[in-house]
């Protein structure tokens, strides 16, 4: 069986940092129970408005995919990488990151887990239609639609679920079996697939 949860970016909560450069919206955390000091993951979208250092996630992954704007730099302490759109880099939650735009505002969208409880994989797609398979009974897939529409279904079953731009789904697997998901999309389609899967500690 598949729980089905489904964000819309304008409808969630968005806090301003403590610095003021910007805002995150939280669309998705693991659990009701977790909190932004103690989560397994957490999926977000941020509006950074003024260059700055990035919160320190001692522990965590992180993600980042440069969802609107021009793009960011992101300078550590052994390197600078330029996120432009349509790119996803990954780096430690502990790095010191010191952000620079590289021509006004950006958003992007921001996936950060813990790596000894998850194996988090990140796809960006465009245009295309995808089988997803859940692997019981600890997979979660995240789905976000940068552009266009998106109709999601499991196999055989006749319920679909829309997105459209900014809008996201949480699929849970709470069965026994592997179970396969339906992504169709459009040729104007640009979303996002997020694999998360269990470790067994």
């Amino acid at each position: 069986m598949l729980n089905i949860t489904k964000a819309t970016v304008r409808n969630c909560e968005t806090t301003r940092w403590r610095n003021n450069a910007g805002t995150t919206t939280e669309l998705f955390i693991d659990s009701p129970a977790s909190s932004l000091d103690k989560f397994g993951w957490r999926l977000s979208v941020a509006e950074v408005e003024e260059p700055g250092v990035f919160s320190s996630f001692a522990g965590y992954q992180r993600v980042l995919s440069l969802l609107t704007g021009k793009g960011i730099e992101l300078i550590r302490s052994e390197r600078s990488d330029r996120l432009l759109p349509g790119q996803a880099l990954a780096f430690d939650g502990a790095d010191t990151v010191n952000s620079h735009l590289l021509s006004g505002p950006i958003k992007d969208l921001n996936i950060i887990f813990d790596p000894r409880a998850f194996d988090c994989s990140v796809q960006w797609l465009k245009g295309e239609s995808v089988t997803s398979r859940l692997y019981a009974p600890s997979s979660t897939l995240l789905v976000f639609c940068l552009e266009g529409t998106l109709s999601l279904s499991e196999e055989n079953a006749q319920t679909e679920h829309h997105l459209a731009a900014f809008e996201a789904l949480r699929v849970d697997n709470s069965s026994t079996a592997i179970l396969p998901l339906s992504v169709s999309s459009t040729a104007q389609s640009h979303f996002c697939l997020i694999n998360l899967t269990a470790k067994h500690l």
